[in-house]
This record gives structure tokens, C-alpha cells and sequence, in this order.
């Protein structure tokens, strides 16, 4: 018994204590956390929020054209102390994929409702495209939306 309390207390220790780039440190109830990473064509940026922060019910995922760049995204339950995101763009011809892949931490993350929202924005000449957003979430994979969009 002492021994699995040493544990949990070395556990929460390395998980709280640590200032390494591992994952995120939530504080305040209304804190926002944002990532952002970029592979390639793809900017992938994700914003964890208290549920009391964000817009419910929360939009629908999305496939939208900008200047220059293909914009998809999605909101979600969850954290960016939960789950790990990547993600890539996979461009052929007038086809392209944003898949996002949340996976789970071994983590010990606040009881607190949050909400994760993420989007990618790939980089792409003008043209007209079929776009969807694959998310990858437990090894299943769903197409959350499918669009096509002209970008100028």
C-alpha cells in the first residue's frame, strides 16, 4: 500500500511539477491553452478552453476557403493535457486531406469540462478544391466534414 502511494505521488508530482514542453499546465478555470504546430502546407493550431469559455453548442465542423490557404476545423470535448494533436495535409490535384490525430496521454488532467478546438489551414494556390477533414481519434478514423471550396 505504501508503495502504490509513493507512486501516485511521484505520478502527480512529474505531471504537475514539470515545466518540460510535454504538456500543457492548465491553471485558472478560464484559462486558455494554444498550440500550434505546422507540417509542410499545413498550419495546425489548437485552443483548449473551460466549456464555461466556450460557444455552445459548438459550431460544426467546417471546410472553408481563404486567400491563398484551404481553412478546416472542428470543436470537441476534450484537452490538450488529454489528448496529444498532429497532424498533415495530403494534397493531390484538386483533392485534399487535413487529417488531425488526437491521441490519448497517460496524464492526470483537471476533472473540469474543457473543450478543444482546433484548425487547419493548408497553403495552396488559387484553384477549386475537394477538401475534407479526417480526424483519427482511438485507431477510428471519421471524415468530420467535406467541401468543395474555391480559393483565390
Amino acid at each position: 500500500m505504501r508503495l502504490a502511494s509513493l507512486l501516485l505521488v511521484v505520478a502527480i508530482a512529474a505531471c504537475s511539477g514539470s515545466s518540460a514542453p510535454s504538456g500543457p499546465v492548465i491553471g485558472e478555470r478560464s484559462s486558455t491553452i494554444d498550440s500550434v504546430q505546422v507540417n509542410g502546407p499545413l498550419r495546425l493550431e489548437a485552443r483548449d478552453m473551460s466549456l464555461a469559455a466556450a460557444t455552445v453548442p459548438f459550431p460544426a465542423a467546417s471546410v472553408t476557403a481563404a486567400t491563398g490557404a484551404v481553412v478546416a476545423s472542428n470543436w470537441q470535448y476534450g484537452s490538450l493535457c488529454q489528448y496529444s494533436i498532429a497532424g498533415n495535409a495530403d494534397i493531390h490535384g484538386s483533392k485534399i486531406g487535413v487529417h488531425v490525430v488526437l491521441t490519448p496521454r497517460l496524464a492526470l488532467c483537471t476533472a473540469e469540462v474543457r473543450v478543444l478546438q482546433y484548425t487547419g489551414t493548408v497553403t495552396t494556390a488559387p484553384g477549386t478544391y475537394d477538401v475534407a477533414l479526417v480526424r483519427e481519434l482511438n485507431g477510428a478514423q471519421d471524415t468530420l466534414a467535406r467541401q468543395t471550396v474555391t480559393v483565390r
